[in-house]
């Protein structure tokens, strides 16, 4: 049932302190016209120069802030055989291989970017969360720390590690850690209850479930919480529930 909890979960769930939160502009039909006329974007069979890389950076940006992951997935990847160093690109790169499921591909090439840049505590981060989602919990851990010596303020290292700290079952200072990445209490309980739901113990996910509830969430919130129960329900009726 744990395995398939994840599945139902993880496809309509994306928490605030998640790795590659960022926030762009929305799709910007002037610059698709501009790169519709820059040969070679779509089919990666020409050379681009500086200008235009970044002019693909602009697309790619826009398509993941819209969702379009398999565009932006392709035009980032073109940035990088274009240019192999490039930093931007390598690094959302790298974040929408572990958003794809891929965290080891995520994470070897963070890797090459950390030995590049070594002290950027947001890439540490991201480095994490793909530690993270390859249940490597207490190397992801170790980054998070290193990430905070580097930015105590770092809030989305806070976020993560809270979330790291409540799958191994750390519940207080889970809590702690949320609080210091000013995550409100309803949320807390909300991820409290995602990672009771991953750690396959539904009876502590729905004492969160109810906590969270109890506490005026917002309409957003909500709506994530009922998916927490479907996926519950939904988990409990199917025929793999037992395993």
């Amino acid at each position: 049932m744990n395995r398939y909890l994840q599945i139902l979960v993880l496809s309509t769930t994306c928490l605030p302190f998640l790795v590659g939160c960022h926030t762009l502009d929305p799709a910007n039909t002037d610059l698709q016209t501009k790169l519709a006329s820059v040969p070679g974007t779509l089919n990666q069979s020409t050379s681009l120069g500086e200008g235009k890389l970044e002019l693909l950076i602009e697309s790619a940006t826009a398509a993941e802030d819209r969702g379009d992951y398999p565009l932006a997935f392709q035009q980032y990847h073109q940035v990088v055989k274009e240019d192999p160093k490039h930093f931007r690109g390598n690094r959302r790169l790298a974040a929408l291989l572990a958003k794809r499921g891929e965290p080891d591909k995520a994470i070897e090439r963070f890797e090459a970017l950390l030995s590049d840049h070594p002290a950027r505590a947001e890439l540490i981060c991201d480095y994490a969360y793909a530690l993270y989602l390859a249940d490597r919990f207490e190397a992801a851990d170790r980054q998070l720390q290193a990430a905070l010596r580097i930015d105590p303020e770092l809030m989305r290292a806070r976020g993560l590690r809270g979330m790291i700290l409540a799958r191994s079952n750390d519940k207080e200072q889970a809590i702690y850690e949320f609080s210091q990445a000013g995550i409100r209490q309803e949320e807390i309980h909300a991820n409290l209850a995602l990672a009771m739901i991953l750690n396959g113990d539904i009876e502590a996910a729905t004492t969160s479930i109810e906590a969270a509830e109890s506490l005026n969430p917002s309409r957003e919130l909500t709506q994530r919480l009922a998916q927490y129960r479907q996926a519950i329900s939904q988990a409990g009726n199917s025929p793999d529930a037992a395993n």
